[in-house]
């Protein structure tokens, strides 16, 4: 309340009647004017004016009061979609009058439905003001009567809780022509439920889409009618919100793990940015962007399960090139088919390469103008090559070339994050890399994957399958199979192409580290130390990986002869020798015999080199070896495994109880006690 001074004060100076003012004037004696010279008898008073400002400053205020709480955001949907979303309480996850159904009454269906959900016959977005007679400045309320009418038909209970949901969704009629074909594929090899949305603005009924494209009733997908009832009246924002708030509907019944759109040119703009913004505020869902010519391209994505697709933005491998000191012709043949590899819909690897002590002029001319990734695919975005040419003071030991591999790369997260080791006598064809994404999607990161405790027993997966064995120069042949084109399990790591997954780099890069941290202790027991397991003419590092996978029971999914041959060729034309090796003659007269098929250039898919037109078989359906190369099984390897780590604790872990059943450590340390007394 005002205290008495303030309103005595506007009493006496702000609130004085007219006739006071009038009275008063009339008592001051003015001074007389004559002639022409005549002068105002007053001017206005700073009493009045100051009355006039104070009415003036009180309309404002109840005017500024009265739109504020009239004020819809509506009016605004003119703006930008992204600037519309800044201030969104959607974004938090909070329901509005947005995205909240407004109920409206029902009316009377022909036929009852059962339905397990409340679908609201018409969602709406309410709006402050009426229709604009513009027929691209739609302001009115916006309606998805036919979106309400497809949920209530379809009965959710039926799929059952453990069921998951991929939705393929487009606007753009051309883009509803590539994925309608790869949704009904989808539905055939798939148990998920598979639907079809429909968004944008176009005119054409659902089911002349789908006849126009040859879906008839053999194909089992259930669509959804997504449009607004006045989609040709909105302005590409308000078709942003549209679909940004029919995508939210859809996703509270049919909750899909990943949803499946056009991401080339030829989808509308407005339909993407709306369903990427909404999809920003549902972590748990994927959105997955084909590229162009996906049916062809990506046509291996039908073999995936819900959760293996759920994994598609999250995982990531880096690409690891150790050149040797001779053969430099072999990495620029190998960075060569790298750039010219089909990258689309992946990410774009890092590559490290290690260069040669010696480096000559043509390399360097190589480096100088290579480019990665190109231009055309990551426009502005850096260089993704890194090059390391190290000071070389003498020849490095089998040791230091180790050492050198595995401080070349540590995973972020080593759940998501994985090396793709390549030898430079490799070259790689354009679908290299779907190959590589697909085998990793499907057996790190399926149901069945997740699930199956063999699985997590994997150390990586190989892309090519080795001319001769681990130990020895003898040459190797592929296990027959019952079914043409299936993989094999193998005990033995690779040295070619082979992808090792973040966790079990981390845990060789421990086990690397307290391996010599014992031998310069010398705690190592020369039984042990001196045998060499893996042959002169294969890189140094590749000893320790063996160890590893011997003592942890790990084993390697190598591919058919058949797909390695069409993924990735293995030269021999040019002489190369690993760091920390020598080359025998035995070795030279070996590279002389071989020979590579391979043509970079060859367009034969690499699907239909697999089983079933692209399967790829679970480990229980393949041929286990062990790493000598004879034939055992799972079971086998693990029995084997748990005696060799019994011997190798007792003799260089110094373990007191070799046998004791302890905790595997991340970073191999339960194999040696003392560095456990260390850590603790």
């Amino acid at each position: 309340m005002a205290s008495p001074s303030v309103a005595r004060w506007f009493s006496q100076n702000v609130w004085v009647p007219d006739e006071e003012l009038a009275k008063k004037d009339d008592d001051l004696k003015l001074p007389h004017h004559a002639g022409n010279n005549w002068q105002a008898a007053r001017t206005p008073r700073r009493r009045a004016l100051v009355r006039y400002a104070f009415y003036t400053l009180i309309i404002l205020c109840v005017v500024f009061f009265l739109r504020r709480i009239t004020y819809s955001r509506e009016e605004d949907i003119v703006r930008p979609y992204s600037q519309y979303r800044q201030n969104d309480p959607v974004a938090k996850g909070i329901p509005t009058q947005l995205t909240a159904p407004k109920p409206t009454p029902k009316p009377t269906p022909k036929k009852p439905i059962a339905v397990t959900k409340p679908v609201d016959e018409a969602i709406k977005i309410p709006a402050a003001e009426a229709a604009a007679e513009d027929a691209r400045h739609y302001k009115g309320v916006i309606q998805f009567n036919a979106l309400g009418a497809s949920l209530r038909q379809m009965n959710f209970a039926k799929f059952g809780p453990g069921s998951s949901s991929v939705m393929f969704a487009a606007s753009n009629l051309q883009s509803a022509a590539t994925l309608l074909p790869m949704a009904c594929q989808r539905a055939v090899v798939q148990k998920d439920r598979v639907f079809f949305a429909l968004f944008g603005d176009s005119e054409i009924e659902l089911e002349n889409l789908l006849r126009v494209n040859g879906i008839d009733e053999t194909c089992k997908i259930l669509t959804l009618d997504a449009r607004a009832d006045q989609s040709r009246q909105l302005s590409g924002p308000r078709l942003a919100v549209a679909a940004a708030r029919a995508m939210y509907h859809i996703s509270n019944y049919a909750r899909p793990v990943a949803i499946v759109v056009d991401g080339s040119s030829a989808e509308d703009r407005p339909f993407l940015d709306g369903i990427k913004d909404q999809m920003s505020d549902v972590p748990k869902t994927t959105l997955i962007e084909l590229p162009a010519r996906a049916e062809a391209r990506l046509s291996w994505m039908a073999q995936l399960d819900a959760t293996a697709l759920s994994e598609w933005n999250n995982v990531h491998f880096d690409i690891l090139i150790h050149a040797p000191p001779t053969g430099t012709g072999n990495l620029k043949r190998l960075l060569r088919s790298l750039a010219a590899a089909d990258l689309a819909g992946h990410s774009i690897p890092q590559i490290t390469v290690e260069l040669p002590p010696t480096l000559d002029i043509s390399l360097e001319r190589f480096l100088y103008t290579f480019q990665w990734p190109k231009p055309r695919m990551a426009g502005p975005s850096p260089k993704m090559l890194t090059l390391r040419h190290r000071i070389q003071h003498e020849k490095p030991t089998a040791r230091e070339s180790t050492v050198r591999l595995l401080e070349s790369f540590w995973p972020s997260d080593t759940a998501n994050s994985h090396a793709l080791i390549l030898s430079p006598h490799t070259e790689v064809s354009p679908q290299f890399f779907h190959y590589v994404k697909y085998a990793l999607l499907h057996r790190r990161y399926g149901k069945v994957g997740k699930e199956d405790d063999p699985y997590r027993l994997m150390f990586g997966i190989s892309f090519t399958v080795p001319e001769t064995h681990l130990h020895d120069t003898k040459p190797f042949s592929a296990p027959l199979t019952a079914n043409k084109g299936s993989s094999f399990v193998w005990q033995a790591p690779s040295s070619d192409a082979m992808l090792v997954f973040g966790d079990k780099w981390t845990e060789l890069h421990g086990y690397v580290s307290h391996s010599l941290q014992a031998e310069k202790a010398g705690t190592a027991v020369p039984t042990m130390t001196q045998s060499k397991d893996v042959a002169e003419n294969k890189p140094a590092w590749l000893e320790y990986m063996l160890q590893l996978c011997r003592l942890r029971s790990y084993f390697t999914v190598y591919p058919s002869k058949e797909t390695a041959d069409v993924i990735v060729g293995v030269y021999a034309d040019l002489p190369d020798v690993a760091d920390g090796r020598e080359k025998s003659e035995a070795d030279a007269r070996l590279e002389t015999q071989r020979g590579s098929s391979f043509d970079a250039g060859s367009q034969f898919d690499m699907l239909n080199t697999l089983p079933d037109g692209g399967v790829l078989e679970s480990l229980h359906e393949m041929p286990v070896l062990a790493w000598e190369g004879g034939a055992s099984t799972l079971d086998g390897i693990v029995q084997a495994s748990h005696k060799h780590a019994a011997e190798f604790r007792r003799q260089i872990g110094t373990c007191k109880d070799p046998d004791a059943v302890v905790r595997r450590h991340r970073f191999a340390a339960d194999l040696f006690c003392a560095a456990q007394v260390e850590e603790v």
